[in-house]
């Protein structure tokens, strides 16, 4: 219920975002353009919400053995980076247009009545929208859709000064406010770009996901296991982990090896949630005290 909310969630700000990017574009409106651009880092977001959830992660294939995490990753940097990008050219056109040069080849503003009472309506949806989201968090009471609905909120605050701001230059042309505005909008947007990518920093740069420490606790804490060392980690905790150990068993046979270190993947996977472990089984003499793994193995 909770990916189905933010899937919803995610189409249908993209839609409005499209929307008040063709009106700002037909009308010349920087800070609706810059409202549009929010948008779509509010959508960045909603993907990384919806890639911490395991919506669209496939498993591992015969091209993709890890998985593909790191897809949908870089899908959710690239919606952080374009309106970045987008935004850095509106910042110069703002720049323009108050040194009297105006945008090469587009009006300085001119918005027709029919795009205001549209984008009135599009500022209603979108608050159709956030009471959407936030009931549906009551509800469901997970703490990603209540973050999301109050992202949410804030654009919804945002797109209602900047309504505001163009019904105030309606028929003077050239709005100061339109100048102003996409400063503030755009210092958001760069805000929220800055969490997604700190969100998914762990992800793309293979960084230790559980700490060994932790893992050796749990894993000696199984019966029959007599040392475990070289632990290593990687991925997402709570979405998919990888765990690479040496392990050293009381055991006689392969077949009683295998159980041992078949239960020490169950305890990993009750503890710390979904994980993926390569154990390594070893003899007693190969027993070490070095539980971070260093490097190559002797």
């Amino acid at each position: 219920m909770v990916r189905r909310t933010l899937s919803r969630a995610l189409a249908l700000g993209l839609v409005l975002s499209a929307a008040k990017a063709a009106v700002g574009l037909m009308s010349g409106s920087l800070s609706l353009l810059s409202d549009a651009l929010l948008g779509l880092g509010d959508g960045a977001a909603s993907l990384v919400a919806l890639l911490h959830q395991g919506m669209g992660v496939a498993g591992p294939d015969r091209d993709h053995p890890y998985g593909h995490q790191k897809v949908l990753a870089l899908g959710a940097l690239a919606c952080c980076a374009l309106p970045l990008f987008a935004g850095v050219e509106i910042l110069q056109a703002a720049l323009a247009r108050w040194q009297g040069r105006g945008m090469e080849g587009q009006p300085a503003l001119q918005l027709a009545p029919a795009g205001l009472v549209l984008l009135a309506l599009l500022v209603v949806m979108q608050l159709g929208l956030w009471l959407w989201m936030r009931e549906r968090a009551r509800q469901l009471g997970d703490p990603v859709l209540r973050a999301r609905s109050q992202a949410q909120g804030v654009w919804n605050g945002a797109s209602g000064l900047v309504l505001v701001g163009l019904l105030m230059a309606e028929g003077r042309g050239r709005g100061l406010l339109d100048l102003l505005l996409p400063l503030p909008l755009l210092l958001l947007l760069s805000r929220q770009c800055w969490r997604v990518i700190q969100q998914l920093l762990p992800e793309l740069e293979d960084r230790i996901a559980i700490a060994p420490e932790a893992i050796h606790a749990v894993v000696l804490a199984v019966p029959g296991v007599l040392n475990v060392h070289d632990i290593r980690s990687r991925g997402v905790l709570g979405q998919l982990v990888f765990v690479d150990m040496h392990l050293v068993v009381e055991a006689s046979d392969l077949a009683t090896a295998h159980r041992i270190s078949e239960l020490v993947e169950e305890h990993l996977d009750g503890r710390f949630g979904p994980l993926r472990c390569s154990i390594h089984l070893e003899p007693r003499e190969y027993a070490s005290d070095r539980i971070t793994f260093h490097g190559a193995h002797g």
